[in-house]
């Protein structure tokens, strides 16, 4: 029988084991840990979390540490991995990052045999930027005996683009030290060929110049295995986890249903720990019964961090010509309709239509200088709305329509 090989990266300081506030991946991790399941989970504290005080803020400052989980991750798949068996990887901010390097790796080269230092090898090569030349990773796949493999399923949550240290805003001094960091940083955004399926959570209401987000694209006739989801909330509120019924739960309930649609089995009995309302089916006109759309969204820019710059994240304005993006904009959202403050729009300079009476959609209002009408090829104007799945509404106690 198959195995479901399970990787599990986490964001900069964050780890499971220690004291700190747990990210949205603990969830996870204790809800795929089902006694006698075929599945195999292997998780990796974030950067910054190896040992000592000094590793921390070199870890979380400049991602010292990313190559070693990659390292760590292809050579754990090829000393396991049977050909029958599907690969699952799950990122979380800088984990989201390395989840699509660890992806990315294996697109371009093929997995290795479970040698550390050919590990090493292709790995520095890969960094490198030469694989793009013709011919380059084809011949390292024939040295090194590599095996091509498919991704079932890439689930990441707010990937960032630039590692660590800040260099927006009064931090822009550090853009000197580009050189060094751009071996770390991504080369591309295209996503890798050998996944079947990708899922991108994203904040709509983070707004600190270093956490710009890194969209995925694929070509046209691809469109179909990507999704890209926005979200309520600051990066902390979609990936942190300070209590049941918080923001970050609206998040981890569509990650759970895009992980039961591949045949993730589940231990329920950690269900109610998070959705203690699963399946109370109340309809949503209720006042007050699904306030969890209400729940805080936190401002991101505060004390120092309004030192840093400020990017604000607008939907429908990443879009790379010849590529689709395929951004949706979470149900509830609308469902909530204002933003940090009740007088506040949801969505700045944006508008939610109804095309029917369960199909609802998002466009760019008139006075940001175009109109539903307007054909703009740099812009998306129209960006549908990403309704509840099944398993999602039931989590959260939604009574079917």
């Amino acid at each position: 029988m198959p195995t479901k090989r399970i990787y599990i990266f986490d964001g900069t300081w964050a780890n499971r084991n220690s004291t700190r506030k747990p990210t949205i991946l603990n969830p996870i991790l204790e809800i795929l840990s089902v006694p006698g399941a075929q599945q195999q989970i292997r998780y990796f504290p974030g950067v910054g979390t190896r040992c000592g005080i000094v590793e921390k803020y070199v870890g979380g400052g400049f991602g010292h540490g990313l190559e070693e989980d990659i390292h760590e991750a292809v050579d754990d798949l090829a000393t396991n991995y049977s050909p029958d068996d599907e690969i699952i990887v799950v990122g979380y901010s800088c984990g989201a990052y390395i989840a699509r390097c660890f992806v990315s790796f294996l697109d371009r080269l093929g997995l290795p045999q479970s040698d550390r230092e050919d590990i090493h090898q292709l790995y520095t090569k890969y960094i490198s930027g030469n694989l793009l030349q013709q011919g380059v990773a084809d011949r390292l796949f024939v040295k090194y005996n590599c095996r091509r493999i498919t991704i079932k399923c890439l689930i990441c949550i707010d990937t960032v683009g630039a590692l660590g240290i800040p260099r927006t805003g009064v931090f822009g001094l550090f853009n000197v030290l580009s050189p060094i960091m751009k071996k770390r940083e991504f080369m591309e955004t295209d996503v890798a060929s050998n996944v079947e399926k990708i899922f991108h959570a994203l904040a709509l209401h983070e707004f600190r110049g270093p956490f710009q987000p890194t969209l995925m694209h694929v070509p046209r006739e691809e469109q179909n295995r990507l999704k890209q989801v926005y979200f309520l909330g600051n990066h902390s509120d979609v990936g942190m986890l300070p209590e049941a019924g918080s923001l970050c739960n609206v998040v981890l309930a569509a990650l759970l249903q895009q992980l039961l649609d591949i045949g993730v089995i589940f231990n329920h009995e950690k269900i109610p720990i998070y959705f203690p309302h699963a399946g109370a089916d109340r309809p949503f006109s209720k006042a007050n019964s699904h306030d969890w759309v209400h729940d805080p969204i936190h401002r991101s820019i505060t004390g120092l961090w309004g030192l840093l710059g400020r990017h604000v994240r607008k939907p429908g304005q990443y879009l790379v010509e010849g590529r689709v993006v395929n951004e949706t904009i979470h149900a509830s959202v609308r469902l909530r309709s204002y933003g940090l403050e009740k007088s506040q729009q949801v969505i700045a300079g944006y508008s939610v239509e109804a095309e029917s009476a369960q199909k609802f959609f998002w466009h760019r209002d008139r006075q940001n200088g175009t109109s539903p009408d307007s054909n703009d090829s740099t812009d998306s104007l129209r960006i549908d709305e990403e309704p509840f799945g099944e398993y999602e509404a039931w989590l959260h106690g939604i009574a079917p329509n």
